[in-house]
């Protein structure tokens, strides 16, 4: 945390919104993935889940400022 409000030029109090945003989507796609790995298996959405997260893993580090973070996360 304290290195994206460093990289970003930020208070360590904006930065944390960019963990809410994460924590957020995490929640949401926790829900949505279980229905799915229910239907098509769980090692299917698994494997898609966390080729999602590499990729936009890699992108976040390109992030800009605080909205593409947030964005990249979500």
């Amino acid at each position: 945390m304290i290195n994206i409000a460093k990289d970003l030029n930020l208070k360590l109090t904006t930065a944390a919104i960019s963990v809410t945003a994460y924590m957020l989507a995490f929640g949401v796609f926790t829900i949505l993935f279980g229905p799915l790995g229910d239907r098509y298996g769980k090692t299917k959405i698994i494997n898609i889940a966390a080729f999602g997260t590499a990729i936009f893993s890699m992108l976040g580090a390109f992030a800009f400022n605080l909205p593409s973070l947030i964005f990249l996360e979500l």
